[in-house]
């Protein structure tokens, strides 16, 4: 059998009852990237049978996935489009959309025009992330311009923290300062009663004041998040395997693709079918960074070169190590020192984000 990703699901359970009695508010389960790896639709599916009054997503093709499943929970679409398929797509799926700009604001009202209902629309302010969001400016023209849109009913209001993980909170609390001006402006101008949402995971855990009517809560669910945030979460996933093969090679063999490994002894290899293509050698995503941090990165990198930083998994309950370049669908394992047959599981760390969709998703 191939590589498989287990989900615990009670520690899943166990993470979002947690996380909701901590921040004393609604929690929405943020489910894009195929649920951070857990899969959509089994994740959905439990959070709704949790009492869950709203999931969101980021892609419309996540919302119709779910509109089309029969989610019960009000779908919340957390990305802005100034584009009309997209949106017409989005609107069809019957979800909240998000509005980032006047463009979005009056193509969403020609969308629910054309489908004959009107659209819930949550307003998206920029306050620092530089992607899509209202910027001061334009907030009066978008209270202007909101009456006026037939097929619109503005019922929410929110934003996105751009470094709430990290050690200094200044950027964060004055991205809360201009939202909070935000709230107040449209809040008066529009005269009704908004949910009013703005922090992820990091910023739940880590700065009370942000949690408003909602928290969005996406790597939190995983207990994956920073250290120094775990908040007694439960850390959710693991690839597993099972031994293909088992070999006893001599000393002095290469083993795998490029020579890098080479046997100092008699070694008895565990063969598996699993590598790089099921996530298990997870990358770094391409964060841009200041200068100050490559230069942090690298003095890090050169106190931890001489560290082991080897790849190792469990087999029979002993830790044993990756030997050779992991392949895109094999690799294997030193298992000398330890029982270990054909058949065997064998057991990787591994985040549930990089794992790809094709991998079965096993829940336990």
């Amino acid at each position: 059998m191939g590589a498989r990703l287990v989900v615990e699901k009670d520690a899943l359970i166990r993470n979002y009852l947690k996380l909701r009695e901590m921040c004393g508010v609604e929690v929405i389960p943020v489910l894009k990237s195929n649920a951070y790896g857990l899969g959509l639709l089994q994740a959905a599916g439990i959070f709704s049978e949790l009492g869950a009054k709203r999931i969101a997503v980021s892609r419309v093709g996540e919302a119709e996935l779910l509109s089309n499943y029969g989610c019960a929970a009000e779908l919340i679409l957390l990305s802005s489009s100034d584009m009309r398929g997209d949106i017409e797509r989005a609107v069809a799926t019957g979800a909240t959309l998000a509005a980032g700009s006047m463009q979005s604001l009056k193509l969403i009202s020609e969308a629910g025009d054309r489908a004959g209902k009107k659209v819930k629309v949550h307003l998206l302010i920029d306050t620092g992330f530089s992607h899509s969001g209202l910027r001061e400016f334009e907030y009066e023209r978008a209270a202007n311009l909101i009456p006026a849109l037939r097929y619109v009913t503005v019922t929410g209001i929110f934003t996105q923290f751009t470094e709430s993980h990290a050690a200094r909170p200044l950027f964060t609390e004055m991205q809360n300062e201009r939202f909070e001006s935000a709230v107040r402006f449209f809040s008066k101008q529009l005269g009704s009663k908004l949910l009013v949402h703005a922090a992820n995971s990091c910023a739940a855990v880590k700065y009370p004041e942000t949690r408003y009517d909602a928290v969005r809560i996406g790597s939190g669910l995983l207990g994956r998040m920073p250290a120094g945030f775990d908040a007694g979460l439960f850390k959710i996933g693991r690839l597993e395997c099972d031994v293909a093969e088992v070999k006893l090679i001599e000393r002095g063999q290469y083993v795998g693709y490029s020579r890098q490994f080479k046997t100092k002894r008699k070694t008895k290899l565990a063969l598996l079918h699993i590598g790089i293509s099921d996530g298990l050698a997870e990358g770094r995503l391409p964060y841009g960074r200041k200068r100050i941090s490559k230069l942090k990165d690298a003095i890090k990198g050169l106190f931890n070169a001489f560290e082991d930083d080897g790849i190792y998994g469990w087999v029979n309950g002993k830790k044993v190590p990756v030997v050779g370049k992991i392949s895109q669908h094999c690799l294997a394992l030193d298992v000398t020192d330890v029982e270990c047959a054909v058949g065997d599981v064998v057991r990787f760390n591994a985040n549930p984000l990089f794992v790809p969709a094709g991998v079965e998703r096993k829940y336990v």
